[in-house]
């Protein structure tokens, strides 16, 4: 059942749940549901498609699509867990070449 932003806010950003956690649902009629976050993510998926066989968003090099969109795969990655993009290679391997770079080292210290 595909939850509404409001749901999606409290599940990830308030209560910290990523994919596989699981939750107690109240019905309303005659108890709870035992549920799990089943997907949570789908717009890293686009990601990971967009990125095709290019390096970069931006082609061949970084360029300003790439550092607009590193800080929200890093915030997505930190709220979904370490194996957020274990099913993304395209993406999961962007997102490394852009950790390794030494300026976003330097954001860690």
């Amino acid at each position: 059942m595909p939850l509404s932003r409001e749901q999606a806010h409290y599940l990830f950003g308030v209560m910290r749940l990523g994919a596989g956690a699981g939750v107690l649902l109240f019905n309303g009629r005659d108890g709870e549901w035992r549920a799990t976050v089943a997907e949570a993510g789908k717009q890293l998926k686009l990601l990971d498609a967009g990125l095709g066989d290019a390096p970069f968003f931006s082609g061949k090099s970084l360029g300003l699509a790439d550092l607009f969109l590193y800080p929200m795969v890093r915030f997505a990655r930190s709220k979904l867990g370490e194996r957020a993009l274990e099913r993304l290679p395209e993406l999961k391997a962007w997102y490394a070449r852009i950790s390794d770079r030494p300026s976003v080292g330097a954001l860690d210290q």
